[in-house]
């Protein structure tokens, strides 16, 4: 967590003092009273203007620190929401802001932005009420100074004082990709958050007026100091996704208590001394096969809040301890009933203070504080005295009660392995008819032949979703559905899954057998509309036999209408090499994560044991391996293999969403790395890096608009890359662009002595072109089906 800085104190509250008292008497559009917003929850996703809600400033200035006139013409919409600084017809400089009508007031404020990068400038989210609404002047900030986009400013003002700023350090650079950052504020408190997680609470003389929804950016002057001095650059952009607010109720609501505290989950059992530490029930009773533990008979708790038979205002660092007498030991399935308002919440149960951890929870947004939800996990529990405890990570939830049901008696001889979360089939006791809170679906199981699909909504087993016209929507995190099929072939089957998602920012993970093993990790893209489905592609290997398919949702929320299975190569995994001169052949390490064993033999015949068909939508190109050292150039031509792009002047260009191309590498030294992009774009656009077949993700670029398609720039990213040989990939997102290289320079364990060669294998004959990205990823289409067109989570936030 970063340092509190106390930034130039009277002189910044003087010149905002003077700047929000100029704009009462020269912001025409400012002079009538907001009305307060009286819903629950207030959702804009930045596909277009929303005039009837928002509006934007125009014509006027601030004065003092703000050295611009704010232009509506600086505000536009192109899938995102834009706010543009640059020079202005007056001689000096214009900003954009964007605001809502209404105020708003108590309750979870969210956005999903991406600040400017430059000394002197800031980009913001911010709420905000004075006396141009006739009323005193409270705010609450959310402010990225350009000098330094790894850090993000958290302020309030409350009838016109300030003097509260904290910088908190994000560890990533804001500037190169979208993240979640928000602030929950209630009576007396407010907590900042970022991606979800809890970061920083101030209780000191907390606001209390409601405020408009306000997205601006700017570039100052005389608070050098504080901003660093502005250079002139033109023209900035901020971006921004989406914005979210959520009313609170603060009644039930978990919210409270200490933002300190044990992260351990330690009971303290033998001291009295700790006056943090708040003592409950000492009863330690002894227990069967089958037990309850009611979450408020604590044996010691700190922060939390006992009331209605249930545990309430559960924060980060908060925890609850509780002492039983095992009678059997053995696995037993844990069902967790817990309510919360808000999703990225999470917990650990613990043994023994702290000394062990049984199970790391995810708790779902379940819609609100007092609507349970049961989330389940397998812990191991020795014979005898078990101190047990709930540590709290992230979020904030309300636990009921721990319901425990044996599973198995036997001896357990590596106690650690129950810590993980889904995995150890948590939420998946999907053949136990004593899961009540797992509600099934079809009970068939298909037999499946080389080509098969499963929709949706034909699930055997399900927790958190809805089903309906044909697809399966409410998709939270923690939420998942399991599938039952009986494989006729094993072996590789490429999978196509049809999403749909109004928001970024949204994973899962198709599993097996209860979690225990991960087939894929999927992003879900936003693919525009609830109802606008996409085709997203991932390999698998199926083992022939029954296998128990599960979708496990990690982040966000998207519909799924079904999975459409192809096979692509049969028999069981092997890594047989059979040659009597052996050549690497490097154009195995391709978008995709089969495995390729390539026979080269003195006749330079090279066999594809995998016996995969050539599928001629991916070109292959050069047949190449750059090897790197601490700096190195990955032209953008040379790439080994492709889809839907264009080589042409040394550049590739035609690049579309969906077009990929993907390199060979062989870091001889790991560490993090500099990315230099040369790009040129007429329109805004964005690309991932990834790394084996898509496996892992190295960062999200966004493209400029560079003014002209032949008119490349430079973006910036840094990456981590581990020593070894691997593919890299550009895979494309949004918009259209054209790039010239990659230059990587190494910023942190390389060797400067390391040079850069590139080697090349004259193979000529290779049958590798069948290791696509996508499988017909052009051929995605936009499914017209509109079945969950409801903003129902409007933007993606943590509720």
């Amino acid at each position: 967590m970063g340092n509190k800085v106390k930034i130039c104190k009277s002189l910044v509250a003087g010149f905002l003092a003077v700047a929000m008292l100029f704009t009462a008497h020269t912001g025409s559009d400012l002079k009538v009273k907001a009305a307060q917003f009286n819903g629950n929850e207030f959702g804009v996703g930045f596909a277009g203007e929303e005039h009837a809600t928002m509006h934007k400033a125009d014509g006027w200035s601030n004065g003092g620190m703000f050295n611009c006139t704010w232009r509506a013409a600086n505000v536009w919409f192109d899938g995102y929401l834009n706010i543009k600084i640059d020079r202005d017809t007056n001689g000096g400089y214009s900003g954009g802001e964007y605001r809502t009508n209404d105020a708003f007031g108590y309750g979870m404020f969210d956005v999903s932005m991406k600040p400017i990068k430059n000394t002197g400038v800031v980009s913001s989210f911010f709420t905000y009420t004075g006396p141009s609404d006739g009323t005193v002047w409270d705010e609450i900030d959310i402010e990225f100074l350009g000098k330094d986009t790894t850090k993000v400013q958290f302020n309030y003002y409350t009838d016109g004082q300030g003097n509260h700023e904290y910088l908190y350090n994000l560890g990533f650079d804001a500037s190169q990709s979208f993240h979640q950052y928000g602030f929950l504020w209630q009576p007396g408190k407010i907590t900042w958050y970022v991606d979800g997680k809890a970061v920083y609470t101030a209780t000191n003389n907390i606001p209390t007026t409601p405020g408009k929804i306000m997205l601006n950016a700017w570039p100052g002057t005389g608070v050098d100091s504080w901003l660093g001095a502005y250079n002139g650059n033109t023209p900035l952009v901020a971006q921004y996704d989406w914005i979210n607010y959520k009313k609170v109720d603060n009644g039930g609501g978990s919210t409270g208590g200490s933002t300190g505290g044990s992260t351990g989950g330690s009971s303290n059992n033998n001291s009295g001394s700790n006056n943090n530490v708040s003592a409950g029930t000492t009863t330690v009773p002894t227990v069967g096969s089958n037990f309850t533990i009611e979450a408020e008979n604590y044996t010691y708790m700190q922060g939390v809040e006992a009331a209605g038979g249930s545990v309430g205002y559960i924060d980060p660092g908060d925890w609850m301890s509780y002492e039983i007498n095992v009678q059997t030991a053995g696995t037993y399935s844990v069902e967790f009933k817990l309510a919360s308002a808000q999703g990225g919440s999470s917990f650990k149960l613990q043994k023994d203070s702290g000394k062990e951890t049984l199970a790391n929870v995810s708790v779902p947004n379940t819609g609100d504080w007092g609507a349970y939800k049961s989330v389940y996990a397998d812990v191991y529990l020795t014979a005898g005295k078990n101190n047990l405890a709930i540590a709290t990570d992230t979020g904030a939830f309300n636990i009921d009660k721990m319901v425990f049901s044996a599973k198995g008696g036997s001896t357990n001889n590596n106690t650690n392995n129950n810590n993980n979360n889904w995995n150890n089939n948590t939420n998946n006791n999907t053949n136990n008819n004593t899961n009540n809170n797992a509600s099934s679906g079809t009970t068939n199981v298909p037999t499946v032949g080389s080509n098969f699909t499963i929709e949706a909504e034909n699930y055997t087993y399900m927790e958190g979703v809805e089903a309906a016209g044909g697809s399966v929507g409410y998709i939270d995190p923690g939420d998942w559905m399991s599938y039952e099929v009986n494989v006729q072939t094993a072996g590789t089957y490429s999978v196509e899954f049809r999403l749909a998602s109004a928001q970024g920012g949204s994973s899962f993970r198709l599993e097996k057998d209860s979690g225990k093993e991960t087939l894929a990790n999927v992003s879900v893209p936003n693919t525009g509309d609830w109802g606008a489905y996409k085709s997203v592609y991932a390999d698998v290997y199926l083992t022939a036999g029954k296998n128990n398919l599960a979708i496990a949702t990690d982040t966000g929320a998207f519909n799924i209408d079904k999975m459409v299975f192809s096979a692509k190569s049969s028999g069981t995994r092997t890594t047989t090499t059979t040659s009597t001169t052996t050549t690497t052949n490097n154009n195995n390490n391709n978008w995709n994560n089969n495995t390729n064993t390539n026979t080269n033999t003195n006749t330079n015949t090279n066999t594809n044991t995998n016996n995969n068909t050539n599928n001629n939508n991916v070109s292959s190109g050069s047949n190449t391996t750059t090897t790197a050292g601490s700096n190195f150039t990955i032209e953008a031509e040379k790439y080994n293999y492709m889809q839907g792009v264009e080589a042409a002047g040394g550049t590739v260009g035609y690049i579309d969403p969906g077009d990929w191309m993907s390199y060979s590498v062989n870091v001889q030294t790991a560490g993090t790395y500099t990315v230099e992009f040369r790009v040129a774009s007429a329109q805004g656009s964005s690309f991932r890096i990834e790394k084996n077949s898509g496996s892992e993700r190295l960062c999200e670029v966004t493209v400029p608009n560079t003014g002209d398609w032949g008119a490349y720039q430079s973006v910036y990213a840094d990456v981590y890359l581990t020593a070894g040989n691997y593919d890299i990939s550009i895979a494309t997102d949004r918009g259209g662009f054209n790039i010239d290289n990659m230059k990587f320079t190494a910023k942190s364990g390389s060797n400067n002595n390391t040079t850069t060669t590139t080697t090349t294998n004259n193979n000529n004959n290779n049958n590798n072109n069948n290791n696509t990205w996508n499988n017909n990823n052009n051929n995605n289409t936009w499914n017209n089906n509109s079945w969950n067109n409801n903003s129902w989570n409007w933007g993606g936030s943590w509720w």
